[in-house]
């Protein structure tokens, strides 16, 4: 188990955006840390993120195999990601 802490400062809404992104190909193994991905070395697969934006904090967890969020929490994230996809359309 190991404990990763990322932090971005005063960051843009695009940013935040794209760190979702980030925490969720980091989550499911799409981000290799080191060599040998090929055989499962350096990926990570995600237990629990704790996120805190614009005074919210969020709580995300594993659950047979899904990233699991209250209601409200995934509203919020599914709407920023969306917007980020949608900006990257125009």
């Amino acid at each position: 188990v190991m404990t990763m802490s990322i932090s971005v400062e005063e960051c843009t809404q695009a940013e935040t955006r794209l760190m979702l992104l980030l925490l969720k190909d980091i989550w499911t193994g799409q981000v290799a840390f080191g060599g040998d991905k090929a055989v499962g070395s350096g990926v990570l697969q995600g237990l629990e993120a704790r996120i805190s934006y614009n005074n919210q904090n969020m709580k995300l967890k594993q659950e047979n195999n899904k990233i699991a969020a209250a209601p409200e929490t995934q509203c919020l994230l599914e709407e920023l990601v969306g917007e980020f996809v949608r900006a990257g359309e125009a």
